[in-house]
């Protein structure tokens, strides 16, 4: 009886420190770590980065996207070989949205509400 009590004890516990662990983020899976963070502000005639995005590798991303424009925007991220889309954020004014994307080595390239489209190649 002590043996099945301290297998369903140990079997609760190994279930809550895996469920702790694991940050299921839009159905992508993974690790929190997993996720490089990339901070885009959107302005009204540009838009700001944390980083130079022509210098990453394929993996899992999270964008954080702060819109700092006066009216909502929309914010599109595809693939840049198969044009296949990856997230779509409609964003309010001084909000902020976050998406995370898997990058594969096609690229991938992004739009804010039908203006020009930035690409990126990866590494």
């Amino acid at each position: 009886m002590h043996k099945i009590i301290f297998s369903l004890a140990l079997l609760a516990f190994l279930l809550l420190i895996s469920s702790t662990l694991y940050a299921g983020g839009g159905g992508a899976g993974g690790l929190k770590s997993d996720y490089i963070k990339l901070e885009l502000i959107l302005n009204e005639d540009s838009i700001d980065t944390s980083e130079d995005l022509n210098n990453l590798e394929p993996g899992l991303y999270e964008f954080r996207v702060k819109n700092k424009t006066s009216e909502k925007v929309e914010f599109v991220i595809l693939d840049l070989k198969t044009s296949k889309q990856l997230a779509k954020l409609k964003i309010k004014p001084n909000k902020t949205k976050k998406s995370r994307v898997k990058i594969t080595e096609n690229g991938f390239k992004y739009q804010q509400s039908n203006g020009d489209w930035h690409e990126f190649a990866v590494n």
